[in-house]
């Protein structure tokens, strides 16, 4: 552990959030900001310490939203907020707890799928609320069972997902049309959403799933090369930030972006260089190098963007990227990126009525208030936490649709 951050802090910070998650009764059961968030961190809380008043917390968490699972009917079906999301958090934990076991089925994976390839069809490719979230939850699904059912669901999306690009073959690019999602029935003179939480660099992380499942590996590699240089085309090396929030295909480049898992750079520097791991591209791996070496020197407020210790654009969740960084690339500077950012998510503390643990969440202006959740909240600024402590508690980040390294 860095001399920067020391065994106690951590330590203490974990305990406090063990605590106010124990304390906490979620009437929200989606994946994202609800009652999942604090089983996965009790869970492995009981793994880490070694303690059994986590382990029976996150099993009597986990009898109450199984026994909720007749309820998920009603419920919308993103992989964020909704059904999908639930779905897949069950096949994470099937063979890690009994309870899970035998909830899912194959009429539940064809639903997911009738999801998907509706969203699809709209033009919805978002991974939050979005088809792309019915994509990843059929490939963790595949991942477990292999089964041919699957496999031909996921190249049905996969085949709208090939026939929906756009492809300029004048300047050797291509790209889809994911535009805000309020205006994704708009033409393509809209701008286009780069980030990785709801537009390209998350598609392209599914596709490439895809690949190392052998799934319509040929139809894809065809044309990542030149999404990938659609993506670039709005690169602005001396800019503030390398990538804006959306790539305006009429006025180019016009809009800064924070660090964060959700948007910017780092998340296009994690897509490039698992593509070019998948695919032996040399020359793209050491692209998304560059942009995360690059990304290393946004630390001030001003410069990153960051406001709160959130996971989705927060402190925790660049701790984590910087780790994935790391592990690809094996480069120093992204290992202390990695512990600053661990840092500043303790230095983040405030203890203030909008505070929960000591963490806040960012709205907007002078506007906080509290999160208990994966995505913005304490259970994944925990996980983070619990992640620094034992290097091996990593494949939670599969949520978060970020490799397994």
């Amino acid at each position: 552990m860095s001399e920067s951050i020391t065994n106690s802090q951590v330590v203490k910070t974990v305990y406090r959030i063990k605590d106010t998650l124990q304390k906490k009764r979620f009437k929200n059961i989606s994946l994202m900001d609800g009652l999942p968030g604090s089983i996965l961190f009790n869970f492995y809380f009981g793994q880490v310490f070694n303690c059994n008043e986590s382990t029976a917390f996150s099993e009597k968490s986990a009898a109450y939203l199984v026994n909720k699972f007749n309820d998920l009917e009603s419920f919308p079906f993103g992989y964020g907020n909704g059904l999908t999301g639930v779905l897949s958090f069950f096949n994470y934990m099937s063979d890690k707890s009994d309870i899970y076991s035998g909830l899912l089925d194959e009429s539940l994976d064809r639903l997911v799928a009738g999801y998907m390839m509706e969203r699809y069809k709209k033009g919805d490719y978002d991974y939050m609320f979005g088809g792309a979230g019915g994509m990843k939850y059929l490939l963790e699904r595949y991942a477990k069972n292999q089964n041919e059912y699957l496999k031909n669901l996921i190249t049905q999306g996969v085949t709208v997902l090939l026939n929906d690009l756009l492809i300029d073959e004048n300047e050797e690019v291509a790209f889809w049309n994911i535009s805000k999602r309020e205006d994704i029935n708009l033409i393509s003179s809209k701008p286009i959403n780069i980030g990785f939480a709801h537009g390209i660099p998350g598609i392209i992380s599914l596709l490439l799933d895809c690949v190392q499942f052998d799934i319509c590996k040929i139809e894809i590699q065809k044309i990542l090369e030149k999404v990938f240089r659609f993506i670039l085309k709005y690169r602005n090396i001396s800019g503030l930030s390398q990538f804006p929030k959306y790539a305006n295909i009429v006025n180019g480049n016009d809009n800064f972006s924070p660090l964060a898992w959700c948007y910017g750079d780092i998340g296009i520097s994690i897509s490039l260089l698992k593509y070019g791991a998948a695919c032996a591209k040399d020359e793209f791996f050491e692209m998304g190098t560059n942009i995360g070496l690059q990304a290393c020197n946004r630390r001030s407020v001003r410069e990153s963007g960051v406001l709160d210790a959130g996971f989705c654009h927060g402190t925790s969740g660049l701790s984590c990227q910087y780790n994935i960084l790391h592990k690809y690339t094996g480069h120093s500077d992204f290992l202390k990126s990695q512990e600053y950012w661990l840092k500043k998510t303790i230095e983040y503390s405030n203890f203030d009525k909008h505070s929960v643990a000591g963490f806040r969440m960012y709205i907007d202006d002078d506007l906080w208030q509290p999160s208990f959740g994966l995505l913005n909240g304490i259970a994944g600024i925990g996980l983070t936490f619990l992640n620094y402590i034992e290097p091996e508690i990593v494949d939670w980040r599969t949520f978060f649709n970020l490799p397994k390294l």
